[in-house]
């Protein structure tokens, strides 16, 4: 075998070793670190009953995701967008309340996909669009309310909303996306915006239940009106929406402001309640850590909890920032034993110790970590000591690829 032909055979063995060690970087998702929202970033709960069930990021005023989000839901004032997939009803969320404060300007791709809890709905204002798939089959709701103001409504922004009775465009709207109010089988009154420019194709089709339409303007033409789905509707002239008055508005936003007062209130209270308790040495409850928006607390594990922050010098045992790092170790370790392991991140496994932040294999690592079965990523001590066997392996295989590469070296100076 000629000097070329091995050398050749000695690359493609480097490249094959090389394979296994490529690594892609994460994709940016909010991690949450129990921080309350001071008007730029931190996490907000979401409510049912007034408790906290699951909750959502807020990062540099954009609201990034939602985990196990349930219940009422507030996007608080200084959001100015809701991102792509956000509160994806698909991803483990189930709102059936939703409070869009006057600072959003935008509803992301995805954003509250399949929420079927959802029965009333107003896109206020100042959101000027509203993102495709934003309120993809909402098959409960019933009411929708969009206000003068809005001018986009994306491609199948709210197809398949089945039990969707009136659908009232203002005239601020001058977009509408294909199949956007498609399937809206039990729509009975459509009022078109006086200034629509661009309807996309199919973007009323399938209103069964749908006779007659309001369309006051001269800007779209018959044909596309019938390739948006209309063709055997009855047209006539109505006025559209009126805008919301600035004083309803006024009461709205005022509403919004005071449920997140007395929420962020009520959250500042128990977790001072939470650090008296410990500093009188006494064990806090699992209903405790939920009243304080404190997550990963639960009943199987406040007897570890308690007992991890009472070896705690003093200093940090009445310190609501410690108190919040142990909490949040067991949030990650409840994620990762749980179905959730696939959405945990690099992030989160640094910010408690089980990855360092130098490490060049985060992700390999997770990798690592999600392929456990669910009782060898159970506890902290499990997942660390699988986390500590998957660095062995890599450091072997970069060893035999520096031998190898060593080899080579040496046999082309010959």
């Amino acid at each position: 075998m000629t000097n070329t032909l091995k050398s050749g055979f000695r690359f493609l063995a480097v490249l094959a070793i090389l394979a296994t060690s490529i690594q892609v970087a994460p994709t940016a998702s909010a991690v949450s670190m129990g921080s309350v929202y001071d008007g730029t970033s931190g996490d907000v709960a979401c409510l049912t009953l007034g408790e906290p069930t699951g909750y959502f990021s807020i990062i540099n005023n954009v609201a990034t995701r939602a985990f196990s989000c349930t219940g009422a839901v507030v996007i608080p004032s200084g959001v100015v967008s809701i991102a792509d997939n956000a509160f994806a009803g698909d991803d483990g969320n189930d709102i059936n309340s939703l409070v869009i404060s006057n600072t959003v300007t935008s509803i992301g791709v995805n954003a509250f996909k399949f929420n079927n809890g959802l029965t009333s709905l107003t896109i206020p204002g100042n959101v000027r669009e509203v993102g495709g798939y934003a309120f993809y089959s909402s098959g409960n709701l019933e009411t929708l309310t969009i206000e003068n103001g809005v001018t986009s409504i994306g491609f199948l922004a709210f197809r398949n909303s089945t039990r969707l009775t009136a659908v009232i465009l203002p005239n601020s709207v001058t977009s509408v996306g294909e199949y956007a109010f498609s399937y809206l089988t039990s729509l009975t009154e459509l009022r078109i915006s006086s200034n629509l420019t661009t309807l996309g194709g199919s973007a009323f089709a399938d209103l069964t239940s749908l006779s007659i339409y309001s369309y006051c303007g001269t800007t779209i033409s018959e044909q596309n009106f019938a390739d948006a789905g209309l063709s055997t509707k009855t047209r006539t002239c109505a006025d559209s929406a009126p805008s919301e008055s600035s004083s309803s508005n006024v009461t709205r936003d005022a509403a919004v402001v005071a449920a997140i007062a007395q929420r962020e209130a009520e959250v500042r209270t128990a977790r001072a309640d939470i650090v008296e308790v410990f500093k009188s040495s006494k064990a806090a409850t699992a209903e405790s850590f939920a009243q304080a928006d404190i997550r990963g607390i639960t009943k199987s594990n406040i007897d570890d909890v308690n007992a991890e922050i009472a070896l705690l010098p003093v200093d940090s045992r009445t310190s609501i920032t410690e108190i919040v790092k142990i909490a949040r170790k067991y949030e990650v370790v409840g994620n990762i034993a749980s179905e959730q392991v696939g959405r945990v991140l690099p992030a989160a496994l640094v910010e408690i110790g089980l990855i360092s932040a130098e490490s060049k294999n985060k992700v390999e690592l997770v990798s690592a970590v999600r392929r456990l079965n669910p009782e060898d990523r159970s506890t902290y001590g499990a997942i660390k000591s699988a986390i500590d066997a998957e660095m062995k392996r890599i450091q072997m295989r970069k060893d035999r690829l520096a031998a190898i590469i060593a080899r080579i070296s040496g046999g082309s100076g010959k």
